[in-house]
């Protein structure tokens, strides 16, 4: 069952990718980034819009280097997103975020830092 999972999360994935999805869901974490988070104090569990956008995100790069390096390049929202879970945001959600912020880490460290160290007072700004 497991490896029948994994195989048809691969499949949506890569028809996510080359359907342009995920750059339909960046557009929109960007729009949600430029009016709703920057620059002020996110809760994600009043921003409906962005958390099941973020959710879908995480779950498309899941395991997926290519969709992380793609990713990448809207770290600085993903930063602030995982910074605005609480208590009141499912906790699956925030777990994936969680995920999808270590595969950041992990497998795109220098466009990430670069992303969110020129921001880092913004990102700040918004986790708290």
């Amino acid at each position: 069952a497991q490896e029948v999972e994994e195989d048809v999360l691969e499949s949506l994935q890569a028809l996510l990718q080359t359907n342009g999805i995920l750059r339909s869901l960046l557009n929109i974490l960007e729009a949600q980034w430029k009016m709703n988070m920057e620059g002020k104090f996110v809760d994600l569990y009043k921003l409906q819009g962005a958390l099941e956008v973020v959710n879908v995100t995480a779950l498309i790069c899941q395991g997926n280097e290519a969709n992380l390096r793609f990713v990448s390049s809207e770290a600085l929202s993903l930063w602030a997103a995982l910074g605005g879970c609480n208590c009141k945001v499912r906790g699956a959600v925030c777990e994936r975020l969680v995920a999808l912020i270590f595969g950041l880490w992990n497998h795109c460290r220098h466009q990430t830092l670069e992303v969110v160290q020129s921001n880092s007072v913004t990102v700040e700004r918004a986790a708290f």
